[in-house]
């Protein structure tokens, strides 16, 4: 397995977390894509990880999955404020 990549949302919360640490334990893959919310817990937690894993490539994404990409760095009470954003966001 160790040609596999994996992604892990939420990835540096409190499950995710011990996801990321279970695969890279067991499965020992070339890459793991750790994915959260937030920039700064990502990047908190790839530090650590890092340091656990050295021979596992580790490579942080965040933002919010599950809307287009132009706003996935937005916090959502944001983007109901507007209206034509909400509009957009819902029509998707």
């Amino acid at each position: 397995m160790s040609d596999r990549c994996f992604l892990v949302l939420g990835g540096s919360g409190l499950v995710g977390s011990q996801i990321v640490r279970t695969v890279a334990r067991a499965m020992e893959p070339e890459k793991i894509v750790v994915a959260s919310l937030f920039r700064g817990e990502v990047r908190e937690f790839l530090y650590d990880v890092r340091k656990e894993f050295p021979q596992i490539e580790f490579v942080g994404a965040w933002g919010d999955v599950f809307v287009r990409d132009e706003f996935s760095l937005e916090r959502r009470r944001r983007l109901l404020q507007s209206g034509h954003r909400r509009d957009m966001l819902y029509e998707d």
